[in-house]
């Protein structure tokens, strides 16, 4: 069970709020049901709408408001019991109602039919099938679903995937909605269990999952009035799945099924074919499995032929419910009638533009870099939205094309969707109910879109008219820790306004005096900032001194000490961060309102050489190497920085682009410093920190090359001992023997071998030589002394000369798991490519194995080896350095006697004395 993510443990009072939250929900669901005979949908009479939509509403209402609840709770047990009980609760209501409300099922129902007595469901019309042999005995079985078919005239609408699912449906219910209700069923399930993967993959919360499996709109338009839409959505969500793990054969499979079940995943095809762009070949077989697997699920509608097409009625004609498209076309009317325009050539004329506005949306989204897999994930919210939102047929259960996603990013509006959806039953007393229904998600998407146009509003809290300050939002940095360091050298005069200026909120300021010899250091003293000295000259090497100073906060800002820099705009920079928007933000003066002089020509050339270099690199777009500039704590330690003097904001971004961190620019203002500079003013430090700069560059470039060389190579290392009678498995002497626990040794290491052969391996001994080993267990083996020191040391130093041979994945593994296999090793190596950290926990508290893909001595301090918190100690050390960390299923090892039935599984335990 995941730990509770919440800032604060939850009240009792939040606590039942959820349960009766919960419990609410259920309840409405269950007099639904109870009504549900008097909801139903009739030739020649209506439902009563009024008592439906006030049901579902309130649902949604209620839905919208425990949803807080929810995320407020985090993955507390209580979370995870009630959001369980409550989708289940909802569903088995929905399982005992009569459908609600709309007729669809009717014609899935007959399709079902047609389709699993192997007829061809296109070739002929419902109205027809009395007349056509062999349908006209399935008509008779029938009679009841075929007489309550709407538009019974034309030719089914749905492809062939979704024929199949009909037939399924039938298959299991002949004629009855139960089939079609448990089918929905599997595919609402995969739909869950795909959010959950998809949650734990961009590390959000799992418990998030309850925006989709509690949403009452889902719930009741699935179960209740048995739309089948949540089939096309759960093919399109395997295949954003696929796309996000970098599969994209796979991805094109699913789609291409999605596609088959209705033509609306084709919008999310360039997005999810996006990973793929650069890699030609990957992209050419990718693209053609998805339009050959499309072109063979679509040929049996492309065959049928004939008038009375459903599809081409619908794509058409049909409109129903819609907003922007009822502006867009009254738009197009206005303007055909001023200019002769046939009224008929202008309503296709409106779905064309609006055809047109999707795919241009699309590409748009599909042509900017895809970084993090939430991005990906939030652009094919933001299509499916934005098609829903402009389409000429709004209907509610399109909600459930985008539900799923709204898990993933849980935007207010689109939650509340589900309380404004409803009132789509009661549209058609008046005109304006559907501005009702959808006005308020559109102005809410549109004021979250103004909000975040521009970081400075979405940052700022207020302007004071007397000193422009510039204040955070309390509520996105009350729980975090903001430390400030500001270098200086000779800055006694400007030392005192620069510490004036920084914000209240800044819980830590540290003045590192680099060699001063005026009063800087008793002045920032005075000002309330805590003084530390470097006597070594040089930026780099101050900022290094400062950093050391520190008490682990969450966030550092770097500021120099002159005053050219505004340190009351330091909420510009550290907003990003603390919306969890990137991890490097750099202010820059070239973007911003510099002074007249305060940047002088040969620093505005470094800068735009640097950074085009920077680009040129790594395809990063920067435009400044400014000073003023803030980083999260723990990406700043992922840098592992170690440049002392010129070199160090380059170095900085340089590897922050090495090591994928997102990196943000804001415009910042500058001002002409007080005093001289100690680079731009003199030709010596203009020289001096050109050149450096160049050199980093070509010194980090050259680094990011061998990486690249080497990101593949691939090491294992199997750590185990020779088997010496009473000195190996000592724990086991009790229940073996001192030969039998030596014996038990000797097998598990071969049994480990014998799996692991297949990879390259590299076997680290102790207890023994290397001539004992080879004589015991081959002479190929590739073998190495564990060396000193504690279990930490010996991996940090297995670690350590692996990346210095060249490697660009080591794995460790022991030889005490005989369920370790060459493929999951293989699967912990395909984790390091998304992932820093992998392990294999062991059910004693320990790991398996332990895999990274760049040193991290730190990572293995302090840890209690042999005991039962192992694991857990060393995931708290990952945290504390910001490694993303993968964790592969949890396997049994063989240490104590009570741990002998795992070695008799695999054959190694009978060796009792």
């Amino acid at each position: 069970m995941p730990v509770n993510q919440s800032d604060q443990p939850a009240s009792i009072a939040e606590r039942a709020g959820l349960c009766l939250g919960g419990a609410g929900l259920v309840v409405l669901f269950i007099v639904l049901a109870r009504l549900s005979p008097e909801l139903q949908t009739r030739p020649g009479l209506a439902p009563p709408a009024g008592r439906l939509t006030a049901l579902v509403m309130g649902a949604g209402l209620l839905f919208t408001l425990w949803v807080y609840l929810v995320k407020r709770l985090g993955a507390s047990r209580t979370a995870w019991l009630v959001l369980i009980a409550a989708g289940v609760g909802m569903r088995l209501a929905m399982f005992t109602a009569l459908p609600i409300a709309e007729d669809d099922y009717h014609r899935y129902l007959w399709d079902g039919a047609v389709t699993a007595t192997g007829e061809n469901p296109y070739a002929h019309a419902p109205s027809k099938a009395h007349h056509t042999p062999p349908l006209d005995e399935l008509a008779k079985s029938g009679e009841d679903t075929l007489r309550q078919i709407n538009h019974p005239h034309l030719r089914t609408i749905y492809p062939p995937v979704t024929q199949a699912v009909f037939a399924v449906a039938h298959e299991l219910a002949p004629w009855q909605p139960l089939g079609l209700r448990f089918v929905f069923l599997l595919f609402d399930c995969l739909i869950a269990l795909s959010v959950v993967a998809l949650l734990r993959h961009i590390g959000k919360p799992l418990v998030w999952v309850a925006i989709y499996w509690c949403n009452p709109l889902v719930v009741q338009q699935v179960f209740g009035s048995l739309h089948m839409d949540l089939v096309p959505t759960a093919f399109a969500l395997a295949a954003i799945v696929a796309a996000i793990k970098r599969r994209p054969a796979l991805c094109a499979v699913a789609l291409a099924l999605a596609i088959g079940t209705k033509a609306w995943p084709l919008l999310l095809a360039p997005l999810l074919l996006r990973p793929s762009w650069g890699r030609w070949r990957e992209l050419a077989v990718a693209s053609a499995v998805l339009v050959g697997g499309v072109t063979v699920l679509y040929l049996p509608m492309l065959l049928s032929g004939g008038g009375h097409s459903g599809t081409v009625q619908f794509a058409a004609y049909w409109y129903n419910n819609e907003a922007l498209f009822r502006l867009h076309a009254n738009m197009w009317q206005q303007l055909g009638s001023s200019v002769g325009l046939h009224e008929g050539a202008a309503k296709h004329m409106t779905r064309a533009v609006t055809v047109g506005l999707v795919v241009a949306f699309t590409l748009a989204l599909s042509v900017r870099r895809i970084v993090r897999a939430e991005q990906l994930a939030v652009r094919c919210l933001a299509v499916l939205v934005f098609a829903f939102m402009i389409s000429p047929t709004q209907f509610p259960w399109y909600y459930t094309w985008f539900a799923p996603l709204v898990a993933l990013a849980p935007v207010w509006p689109l939650i509340a969707y589900s309380a404004l959806l409803p009132l789509y039953y009661v549209q058609h007393a008046h005109a304006s109910i559907v501005w009702l229904e959808h006005g308020p998600v559109i102005a809410g998407l549109v004021a979250m879109w103004w909000k975040h146009r521009n970081v400075r509003s979405a940052i700022c809290d207020l302007r004071s008219e007397n000193t422009g300050k510039i204040a955070l939002r309390r509520s996105q940095i009350e729980h975090l820790n903001i430390a400030v360091i500001i270098p200086v050298l000779n800055e006694e005069r400007a030392i005192g306004k620069v510490l004036d200026a920084i914000p209240p909120w800044v819980g830590e300021t540290v003045v590192v005096d680099n060699g001063s010899t005026d009063r800087t250091a008793e002045v920032a003293a005075q000002h309330g900032a805590r003084v530390v000295h470097e006597d070594e000259r040089g930026y780099g090497a101050a900022c290094l001194k400062g950093i050391g100073a520190l008490h682990a906060p969450d966030i550092v800002v770097f500021c120099d000490g002159d005053y050219s820099d505004h340190p009351e705009t330091m909420g510009d920079l550290v907003g990003p961060i603390a919306r969890g928007e990137a991890d490097l933000v750099i202010g820059s003066r070239v973007r911003g309102t510099a002074e007249r002089g305060a940047l002088s020509a040969t620093q505005r050339f470094g800068n735009w050489l640097a950074n085009a270099l920077l680009g040129a690199v790594w395809r990063v777009r920067s435009t400044d190497l400014g000073p003023f500039r803030a980083i999260r704590y723990a990406s700043l330690h992922k840098l592992g920085m170690d440049d002392r003097n010129y070199g160090w904001t380059v170095q900085m971004q340089a590897r922050a682009a090495r090591f994928g961190l997102r990196q943000l620019e804001v415009p910042t203002p500058y001002r002409n410093r007080i005093g001289k500079s100690k680079i731009s003013g003199t030709l010596r430090g203009v020289w001096g920190a050109g050149t450096k700069i160049l050199y980093t560059i070509g010194v980090e470039a050259a680094a990011h090359a061998r990486e690249a060389l080497s990101r593949k190579r691939l090491r294992v290392v199997l750590f185990t001992r020779y088997p010496v009678a009473g000195q190996t498995k000592t724990r086991m002497i009790s229940a073996l023997g001192e030969r039998g626990a030596a014996e038990l040794q000797t097998r598990l290491t071969r049994h480990a071998l014998q799996r692991l052969r297949p990879l390259p391996l590299e076997v680290r001994y102790t207890g023994g030589g290397a001539s004992q080993m080879r004589e015991l267990f081959g002479d190929e083996l590739n073998l190495q002394p564990q060396g000193e020191g504690d279990l930490g040391r010996k991996l940090d130093s297995a670690f350590d000369e692996a990346f210095a041979s060249g490697c660009g994945k080591v794995i460790a593994v022991g030889a005490d798991c005989p369920a370790l296999t060459a493929a999951l090793v293989q699967q912990a190596a395909r984790g390091l490519s998304r992932r820093d950290l992998v392990v294999g926990p062991a059910h004693d508290g320990g790991y398996y194995l332990v895999g990274l893909k760049r040193p991290q001595p730190a990572l293995f301090r302090g840890i209690a080896w042999g005991g039962e918190r192992v694991l857990e100690q060393t995931l708290a050390r990952a945290a504390e350095l910001g490694l993303s960390v993968c964790v592969l299923p949890s396997l049994p090892d063989v240490d104590l006697p009570s741990d002998l039935w795992v070695a008799d599984r695999y054959g190694l335990a009978d060796i009792m004395e």
